[in-house]
């Protein structure tokens, strides 16, 4: 019977309620469509594309030219981490023939059908709204949705998973949601474990184990299917990110410190995510079923961001647990279960989306941050936005508009007939526009699975997932002798020649052959190289030192005078000073063939720049550099190395006056 019919002898009775429940669903659609307009315009108007989506852009293209899924042509080599998210890059660049315009449309489409599945997962669509509207007031959240990177697919697929869980006694649907998000990122699927397997564990009792195991069997075949493929053409489970990443040696205390600190970064950067993320495990931790499930599961994906060091991005990781939790709210329903606590949190969502707003549109009020001198955890759209915003781009202008993107290009212009091999550490827009000529070795081993497979050196404060590898020498040599197909080591090490022979069959050779198989078997057997390997690759990069074992003086006798801090990040070597010198010149002392900028700031503010030319050869030389007269009581500078033999060693800062 259809509760909005008037006719009956009830009629004029159910009237009033009939009119009033009509009217609430009126409002409740007209919020959902403001709400959802308002968070779409955020995102838009937020819109850029990260350097570190140009890695996957460059894979795109090869497979569109026919090179495969590679980032070097003829190594395969999977430098990507979400192999769903890559497929719609690639049928996105495929439909619009421009790998900007097709990410950055791919990325808005999917935030505005993520906002309308999130919409959906409660009872109550003005909650639902509500929510929607407050997740625009995470600085975080909308700077990743649309960033090139993966962050509004896993947004898609948690919102479906969660949603799926609204059907009772499904599973199948679940589990093929638990494989989308696994193929769009493998580590948020801790967020949905503990949810799928308190549902797994309700349909047993009904139906059995064994149909239960077929059901989720059938849900995660996609993912099984794709790991064999890795398996077959990778030669390898996990992408070589996660080689390059997480076995560099790096010691579980320091990366735990680093985790916390990622936190501690989001009080001042983004608290509103913080907030949300704490109202959810406290929702989560009084609730039952599904509700305390979800919130199981933003309880351990925040135990395991601490336990891996956090990100160096700020909010990029935060913003999938930060869905759950909302999901945690929408799906317990008590929190916003009044008209009163609706407005409330409708007035709190407003108040931080404005200031969102004015931190983020406001001209003039925003000036350069930490992100410029390498901090550990970095405003990373603040830093790329000027090249890659959406809002700049026009058809017909080339975007990024970038220095990397343009050295990339120049570099495609000027590599030879047969190719070039170049050594690069920023290696997203250079190797894209690049081209398929250049061969990019990475010393971060992101996309290098040989160099993945060494130590990484013990450097101080280091970005968190980029940790150097001092390359060989004669590896260069190496691997421009070897791109013909034949293996030819210019190494001086035997096990470092071992080695890359092995990696060299793995990813360069046949795929079915025996010779693979048994290089695969000796890589996966062996997690680490000989500790005599390793020694040796430590003392290849010992231009790389704790800043605390450099020498207190220089032979010529300058010292670390009126010195606080040396931070030795992967950009260069980071000064800070006591107190501010009114000083007119800096006597600089850096390893000989090195040349570099020195650029002067007082707090987060940027004064100026002086280049640093070469010096006397050889050893640590001290140099002269003029201060620029608008950069006159600096507290900080960043010495940042342009060119040299990538063996950079800091001996001395003297303030002159």
């Amino acid at each position: 019977m259809d509760d909005d019919r008037l006719d009956g002898p009830e009629g004029p009775r159910r009237a009033p309620r009939i009119a009033a429940a009509r009217s609430a669903r009126g409002l409740a659609g007209l919020l959902a469509a403001v709400s959802l307009a308002v968070h779409a315009t955020f995102a838009v108007r937020s819109a850029w594309v990260t350097d570190d989506a140009y890695i996957t852009l460059r894979t795109v293209e090869h497979a569109l030219a026919g090179h495969g899924l590679v980032w070097n042509v003829g190594e395969r080599v999977q430098a990507y981490t979400h192999p769903l998210w890559m497929a719609l890059l690639l049928v996105a660049r495929a439909a619009t023939g421009d790998a900007y315009l097709g990410t950055v449309l791919l990325a808005c489409l999917t935030t505005v059908v993520s906002c309308v599945a999130l919409s959906r997962v409660g009872d109550d669509r003005r909650a639902a709204a509500v929510v929607v509207l407050g997740l625009a007031a995470s600085r975080g959240f909308v700077d990743f949705e649309v960033s090139g990177l993966e962050n509004p697919l896993t947004h898609l697929t948690l919102a479906g998973f969660v949603l799926s869980l609204r059907t009772p006694r499904a599973l199948v649907a679940p589990a093929l949601w638990v494989s989308a998000l696994a193929l769009t990122r493998l580590d948020a699927t801790l967020l949905v474990a503990p949810a799928i397997l308190h549902r797994a564990a309700l349909v047993a009792r009904d139906v059995g184990v064994r149909r239960v195991a077929r059901s989720l069997a059938w849900g995660l075949l996609p993912l099984l299917v794709w790991e064999a493929f890795s398996l077959v053409y990778y030669g390898s489970l996990v992408p070589n990110t996660a080689l390059a990443k997480l076995g560099g040696g790096v010691p579980s205390g320091a990366l735990v410190a680093r985790g916390l600190a990622y936190f501690a970064r989001h009080l001042t950067k983004d608290p509103w995510a913080l907030a949300v993320l704490a109202v959810g495990l406290a929702v989560g931790a009084r609730a039952r079923g599904l509700a305390r499930a979800l919130a199981l599961g933003v309880a351990l994906h925040v135990v395991y961001l601490v336990r891996i060091g956090g990100d160096f991005m700020v909010g990029r990781f935060l913003t999938p647990p930060l869905l759950v939790a909302t999901c945690v709210v929408l799906v317990d329903g008590r929190l916003l279960a009044t008209s009163a606590r609706q407005a409330l949190a409708l007035g709190l969502a407003g108040v931080l989306g404005a200031g969102f707003l004015v931190d983020r549109f406001a001209p003039g009020l925003r000036t350069p941050g930490p992100h410029e001198v390498g901090a550990d955890v970095a405003d990373e759209r603040a830093f790329y936005a000027a090249g890659s915003a959406f809002e700049y781009w026009t058809p017909g202008r080339v975007v990024p508009d970038h220095i990397w993107a343009r050295e990339g290009r120049l570099a495609r212009v000027e590599a030879p007939p047969e190719g070039a091999v170049v050594q690069r550490d920023t290696i997203g827009y250079f190797g894209f526009e690049a081209g398929p000529d250049v061969h990019v070795v990475d010393p971060y081993a992101l996309t290098e699975p040989f160099l993945a497979r060494l130590p990484a050196l013990r450097v101080v404060r280091v970005r968190v997932g980029h940790l150097w590898r001092a390359v060989p020498e004669g590896y260069l040599e190496t691997v421009r002798a070897s791109r013909g197909g034949n293996f030819a080591c210019h190494m001086r090490d035997v096990e470092a020649c071992a080695l890359a022979r092995d990696v060299h069959t793995l990813t360069r050779g046949p795929l079915f052959t025996r010779a693979r198989l048994h290089a695969f078997v000796r890589l996966a057997t062996r997690s680490r190289p000989s500790p005599a390997l390793q020694a040796r690759q430590r003392e290849a990069g010992r231009g790389w030192v704790r800043h605390d074992a450099l020498p207190r003086s220089t032979p010529e006798g300058t010292h670390w005078e009126h010195v606080s801090l040396v931070r030795y990040v992967e950009t260069g070597v980071v000064v800070e000073f006591a107190s501010a010198p009114a000083a007119r010149r800096l006597g600089v002392a850096v390893d000989c063939d090195e040349t570099a900028r020195i650029i002067f700031y007082r707090g987060d503010r940027r004064l100026g720049e002086q280049p640093l030319g070469p010096g006397r050869c050889p050893g640590l030389r001290v140099r002269d550099v003029a201060v620029p007269e608008g950069a006159r009581g600096f507290d900080r500078i960043w010495v940042l190395p342009t060119g040299g033999d990538g063996s950079r060693a800091l001996g001395a800062v003297t303030p002159r006056p």
